[in-house]
């Protein structure tokens, strides 16, 4: 499995609680070990606004990373499909637990995984 391939990325258009999510992980064994507040740019500033970050770990190795709320892509060549939250997910010292892991966020949360070079393809 190549690097690219243990690395996954997911737009769904629900946004569960941060609360919700953190204890739903919790049950797959993941914690909660960095998270960012959401940023407001002034009114003047040309820079996004940016959903509240959280990043969860297991002891694996493996990490998720949940944007709770839509984003926009940086460069304009680049577009995102719409979406209520976006994901991430690394794959740990047991790549076949990815799948695993995706497959129940997928159910819980309607996410569509992609390799990150997919994720943005036929967006419009």
């Amino acid at each position: 499995m190549t690097q690219q391939e243990q690395i996954l990325e997911a737009f769904s258009q629900a946004c569960p609680s941060p609360q919700e999510v953190t204890a739903f992980l919790s049950l797959m064994g993941f914690r909660l070990v960095f998270q960012l507040p959401a940023y407001q740019p002034s009114s003047t500033s040309e820079v996004a606004p940016l959903p509240a970050q959280f990043h969860y770990e297991r002891p694996d190795g493996m990490s998720i990373i949940y944007l709770a709320g839509p984003d926009w892509a940086e460069q304009e060549e680049e577009r995102f499909p719409p979406h209520a939250s976006r994901w991430w997910a690394y794959a740990g010292s047991d790549p076949s637990a990815l799948g695993q892991v995706t497959r129940v966020l997928k159910h819980k949360w309607s996410c569509t995984w992609l390799h990150p070079s997919h994720a943005c393809q036929g967006a419009a």
